[in-house]
């Protein structure tokens, strides 16, 4: 792991601080998340997310991820936190709301009351509707 680490210093540290360099440092952070995810170290990666959403809180693929991880490790508590500060920022936000439906559902489920989770399921399905109208492959996975 050490050497993701200096891959991901000699690339953020060779970006000149310009607006592209701020934009490959957020795609090192959250290369570096994937990996550390990949290598079982699930809980350093939320910690990586959780310091990439301080310093750019508009990011939303650090959202999604981090949620995505979070779910893995069925922290529902914390993934329903991520998933409510995204959808406050981009409501048609679709990893967030599949993931907000996937909670609602194993939480709300299992207590047979569908309604907030079916209100949702209903927006991510308008969202993708709308930013992915032809992608049956997407609707199909989410479903």
């Amino acid at each position: 792991m050490e050497s993701f680490r200096r891959a991901a210093d000699l690339v953020s540290g060779g970006s000149g601080g310009d607006s592209g360099g701020a934009k490959k440092d957020l795609g090192v952070q959250m290369g570096m998340a994937g990996a550390l995810v990949a290598s079982g170290n699930a809980e350093e990666a939320v910690g990586v997310l959780a310091d990439l959403q301080v310093r750019a809180p508009w990011f939303m693929p650090a959202y999604g991820l981090r949620g995505r991880i979070l779910a893995v490790g069925r922290q529902w508590t914390l993934v329903e936190e991520q998933t409510e500060k995204a959808l406050s920022q981009d409501p048609l936000d679709l990893e967030c709301l599949r993931l907000a439906v996937l909670r609602g559902l194993l939480q709300e489920g299992a207590q047979s009351s569908m309604g907030g989770a079916g209100g949702r399921l209903e927006s991510l399905v308008a969202a993708i509707k709308k930013h992915e109208p032809a992608n049956v492959g997407l609707l199909l996975r989410v479903a």
